[in-house]
């Protein structure tokens, strides 16, 4: 016999964050009634990532809130470049001569992303949310539907129904561990310092630079107002010593990683721990995982929320798809294709991912040499380096 709900819906979003606000957002002119629950009404943390691809500007465009972000505060960027340890200049990559729909990067804080995206779903009658909660315990389920039981922030309960369940609930994910999906995980050994400051020059184009050496590397990553994020991999036996440093103590630290490297009001925002990780499955009958849940990746290639944003746009389309009210078969259908279409290439993504990462860990003198060769090899071939700035825009193909 079904279990009695309180509420009825056809999605049931877990996690507010990025990912479950952008599948709420890019469904939220279809005839789906969803529900996302979170626990946290805190915002997101500011030191996560803040720029998105031009193939992701192109997917907010047909979402129709990119006009929101822009008035938000949304920057653009044109490109990065990249350093040698005695000021060489390596690669200098730019999206502004590409044949792209939006031949530019954007960058937002995050907080900011996931708020622009969170309110413009909620805009929409068929979305609602419940935050914070204390937490949510699956019930005994009918053969159609997915039943869990929530624990509401004044202490009382609902039971929720719905035909799909998605996990957009982080690295740890709940939704993962309850419905038993087993996934491949990797701790790097060099956790990423995130500092915050500010140069004395803006660049027009807001290019994001590397500055290379042969035991670590420093990004500096545009904020707007004219800030700057700051990352750089650690030893993890350092980390005490760049966590309670002075902001004098960090500016020489920097100085001594990247000698021409001009920035001020320096100050230590978080750290960030990278992990590898890899779902065996996306899909367990009608409940399926996106990002971080799903495919959390080293943000070497800055590509984790771009990812998870193009995977939100492909299970909004085949969701869509789908005849209202939900069967469960077609549900269970349309989730199965939309793993096999898209998981060879997200495998690929993570895979390179991966490599960078571990590339991170063991930096050192051969290494150095090795990726000073690469990108000088890139900035001297036309060809190599329209395709190195179609990769990093999101695109795969360069432009014939």
């Amino acid at each position: 016999m079904a279990t009695t709900a309180d509420i009825e819906i056809d999605v049931l979003i877990v996690g507010a964050g990025i990912a479950g606000s952008a599948l709420a957002c890019a469904l939220r002119d279809s005839d789906l009634s969803m529900l996302i629950l979170e626990k946290s009404d805190a915002p997101l943390d500011t030191a996560r990532g803040d720029h998105l691809q031009p193939h992701t500007v192109a997917t907010l465009e047909r979402w129709g809130v990119l006009d929101e972000f822009l008035a938000n505060g949304a920057e653009k960027r044109r490109g990065s470049v990249w350093y040698s340890a005695d000021g060489e200049k390596l690669l200098d990559s730019s999206v502004a001569e590409l044949d792209l729909p939006h031949p530019y990067f954007l960058f937002l804080d995050h907080e900011k992303i996931g708020e622009t995206l969170l309110q413009r779903a909620l805009e929409a009658r068929n979305v609602s949310i419940e935050r914070p909660i204390r937490n949510w315990w699956r019930e005994n389920d009918d053969t159609e539907r997915i039943v869990i039981r929530v624990g509401k922030a004044d202490g009382g309960e609902m039971i929720v129904a719905a035909r799909i369940l998605v996990g957009a609930d982080g690295r740890s994910s709940r939704v993962r561990k309850v419905f038993g999906f087993a996934a491949e995980l990797h701790r790097y050994r060099r956790p990423i310092v995130v500092l915050f400051g500010r140069r004395p020059a803006r660049d027009p184009a807001n290019r994001l630079e590397v500055y290379l050496n042969d035991t670590q590397m420093v990004a500096v990553i545009p904020r707007t107002g004219g800030g700057s994020k700051i990352g750089v991999p650690v030893d993890p036996e350092d980390l005490p010593e760049w966590r309670n440093a002075s902001q004098g103590a960090l500016r020489r630290k920097l100085e001594a990683l990247a000698p021409q490297l001009d920035v001020s009001e320096i100050r230590y925002a978080d750290v960030y721990p990278p992990i590898y990780l890899r779902a065996e499955d996306w899909v367990s009958d009608n409940v399926v995982l996106i990002g971080d849940a799903c495919h959390a990746m080293h943000p070497a290639r800055s590509q984790g929320m771009n990812v998870a944003i193009r995977c939100v746009d492909q299970l909004a389309n085949t969701l869509k798809q789908c005849a209202v009210p939900l069967r469960y078969d077609d549900v269970r259908r349309s989730l199965s294709d939309y793993e096999s279409a898209l998981r060879p290439l997200i495998d690929a993504m993570l895979e390179k991912n991966h490599e960078a990462g571990l590339a991170m860990d063991r930096s050192g003198a051969d290494d150095y040499r090795r990726t000073c060769e690469s990108l000088k090899g890139v900035e001297s071939n036309p060809k190599l380096n329209a395709a190195f700035a179609m990769n990093a825009a999101g695109y795969p193909i360069p432009p014939s």
